[in-house]
């Protein structure tokens, strides 16, 4: 066997290890006796093959037990905590986010050699800065382990929350100032653009850079949730993927050499986590990004599963929680995965197609943004459908009207801070031209919004989930394999024609 597929099956049998545990599907027991058997096998049958599998088990008992102690330390934590009025000292470890109700403060609190991170709904009022140092008196609410809702905050190291702090203000640390310097970008940057651009437009300018949805109107929101573009100003690992791979593909279909769009797209991708604070889903999200980067670079765009692979790995051992219970890295992945294996069908077929301006870049571009489109879509709505049970009809025909134009208000956006931090005329140009694009977006967007069967609810099953990602599994199989068999008749054609030739 390859050394490259050895590497895939060692890297599958880790996130198959950590699904395992997330899920519940084998008990320690089980996994145990798997383990030891494997060891038996290398050691009586000593042949390459039994080495292999021996090591596979090995990877997915890794896996297994990693996340196992890895939630065992999130339990000791919340054993540790009793719902009780108490006073905690910590520090602000993330930028403050508000939502319709609260000002929503993550504190880091150091207690007994313990550390954990608590949700603070503080009033709007007063403000508080990311490394604020804050004595909060409250009754903490021990979050629960079998509650999914208290899981997606516990993925993020959150074990406990309260409502109605009385909070008073110690300090500010000086530790990790490069984070606060970058969040006080970010916090100027979402300035600069609320100061050039009018509402709602520059509501939705500041959640495509830097996310955040505190200043739009229920009903704004609940116009993005109909159409299915609430993604957009998110700031998600979904729709950051997207863009990088939309702008990747329109370099291609400029003939910009590979060697030049991974530069400029790493100085993009470098920027954009510095301008929305460097977030760690928003590094998550570019890691994932970076993956098509290297696998362009290297000439192995079709072939990239062992990058992907190992990114995931490595995401998770930094936190095995994500892959069941963050749906941002899962919409990530998913996208990922879409781009690389389903859009070179859709591409093939689609180059069957031949109008007469199919040679025109205008046209190369297009379709490309359409074949990104529809292949993330593909990939990731299934999963977006199953989360929140309802079926937003026009997500994809409002999608394909709106992302094409995603990148270049990104880059605009990005262009408008950074000339708001240098020379404000360009600035106020470049913000110009994004505002008429958000135009544009927000038209589409109201109009799909208005139409009386725009969402119907849906209610999707895990049993329906996974036959239709079996179903899609089935269809890249054969998608691939007919354009492999079309290239190999094709080859075989050329060269029956030179042998006659000659």
């Amino acid at each position: 066997m390859a050394k490259s597929k050895i590497f895939l099956c060692l890297c599958l049998s880790f996130i198959m290890g950590v699904a395992i545990y997330s899920s519940g599907l084998l008990s320690t027991l089980t996994i145990y006796i798997l383990t030891i058997f494997s060891c038996c096998l290398a050691v009586v049958f000593y042949k390459p093959k039994a080495i292999i599998v021996f090591g596979i088990i090995i990877f997915l008992y890794a896996g297994f037990m990693y996340t196992r102690l890895y939630t065992i330390n999130i339990s000791t934590k919340l054993n540790a905590l009793q719902a009780q009025t108490s006073i905690i000292i910590g520090t602000i470890k993330e930028d403050p986010f508000l939502t319709d109700s609260y000002q929503n403060l993550i504190v880091e609190v150091k207690n007994n050699q313990t550390k954990y991170k608590a949700l603070i709904y503080s009033p709007f009022y007063p403000k508080y800065q990311y490394n604020d140092i804050l004595q909060v008196q409250c009754k903490l609410i021990k979050l629960s382990e079998h509650n999914p809702q208290d899981m997606n905050l516990i993925a993020q190291n959150i074990v406990t929350r309260c409502y109605y702090p009385k909070i008073k203000t110690l300090g500010h640390s000086k530790n990790n100032q490069l984070t606060e310097n970058l969040i006080k970008i970010k916090q100027k940057l979402s300035t600069i653009i609320s100061n050039l651009l009018p509402e709602p437009e520059s509501y939705f300018l500041n959640g495509l850079l830097v996310g955040g949805q505190s200043n739009y109107s229920k009903t704004l929101k609940e116009i993005f949730n109909r159409t299915g573009t609430s993604h957009l100003v998110a700031l998600s690992g979904l729709n950051i993927t997207i863009i990088i791979g939309i702008i990747l593909y329109i370099f291609q279909a400029m003939l910009v050499h590979p060697r030049y769009s991974f530069y400029l797209i790493s100085i993009f991708i470098f920027l954009f986590v510095i301008m929305t604070g460097a977030q760690p889903s928003i590094i998550r999200a570019a890691i994932m990004g970076s993956v098509l980067l290297v696998a362009n670079k290297v000439g192995r765009l079709n072939n990239p599963t062992n990058a992907l692979l190992a990114t995931i790995v490595i995401m998770l051992l930094f936190n095995p929680l994500i892959l069941r219970w963050n749906l941002g890295f899962q919409l990530s992945f998913l996208a990922m995965i879409g781009i690389i294996y389903i859009s070179p069908i859709l591409r093939y077929f689609s180059n069957k197609i031949k109008p007469k301006f199919t040679h025109t870049k205008i046209y190369k571009i297009l379709s490309e943004t359409f074949i990104i489109t529809i292949s993330a879509q593909l990939s990731a709505l299934p999963l977006i459908l199953y989360t929140f049970n309802t079926l937003p009809v026009l997500a994809l025909p409002a999608n394909i009207l709106i992302i094409p134009v995603i990148p270049i208000i990104t880059i605009l956006g990005f262009l408008t801070g950074i000339m708001g931090f240098i020379f404000m005329p360009l600035a106020n140009l470049f913000a110009l031209l994004a505002l008429i694009l958000v135009k544009y977006v927000l038209v589409i967007i109201h109009y799909f919004a208005s139409l009386s069967f725009a969402v119907y609810n849906l209610n999707i099953n895990g049993f329906i989930l996974s036959a239709y990602y079996l179903v899609l599994f089935i269809g890249l199989i054969y998608g691939t394999n007919y354009m492999r068999k079309q290239e190999r008749l094709k080859t075989e054609d050329a060269m029956e024609f030179v042998k006659l030739r000659s």
